[in-house]
């Protein structure tokens, strides 16, 4: 689903990944799935755009996860959302990973350093970024915090939570059927 010709079935991809929180495969799948928009941002922007939100969004959901490995992905993702913004693709989320990336890590990661010293160039047509590494700036702390996007709560499926089972099911009949598909 996520390497779909069609952007709706690569958001829904993007989606269901979120759900995967601390599970102990499929670590690097919103990075694929971001590396794959990446390719169609040259020569659709607007599809590419809408589908890093979800991945964006998703790897909100794996940055406040529990497990080590899944944190990490998540912020590694916002990481690459921002790097990228800052080199010339310009992700309409790239505010809100910077937000995500700087309250995940205290600030610590170095694609906020990187962020921060950004030139006005660089940050040309982005102002909502541009908003964001400035409130870092000038330590405007309650306006990075109203920039940070927080986890839907009800993701956080625990092991023995009821319904992860079923979110489990779902995500392989899924990919089941993308195999069946292009069988």
């Amino acid at each position: 689903m996520a390497m779909s010709d069609d952007s709706i079935t690569r958001k829904l991809a993007a989606m269901l990944g979120g759900w995967l929180v601390d599970g102990d495969y499929n670590r690097d799948l919103l990075a694929r799935m971001l590396d794959n928009e990446r390719e169609i941002a040259a020569t659709n922007m607007l599809d590419a755009n809408s589908v890093v939100e979800d991945i964006m969004f998703a790897a909100t959901r794996w940055a406040n996860a529990s497990s080590d490995s899944t944190r990490n992905a998540g912020r590694s993702v916002f990481a690459g959302i921002v790097r990228d913004a800052i080199s010339g693709t310009k992700w309409n989320t790239a505010n809100w990973a910077f937000a995500n990336l700087h309250a995940a890590t205290t600030g610590s990661d170095p694609a906020i350093a990187e962020a921060i010293a950004a030139t006005d160039s660089q940050l040309d047509g982005q102002q909502f970024l541009a908003n964001a590494i400035e409130a870092i700036r000038s330590n405007d702390a309650d306006a990075i915090t109203r920039m940070v996007t927080p986890p839907n709560p009800a993701v956080g499926l625990a092991p023995d939570n009821d319904g992860r089972p079923l979110a489990i099911e779902l995500w392989d009949a899924i990919a089941d059927a993308e195999v069946a598909a292009n069988a």
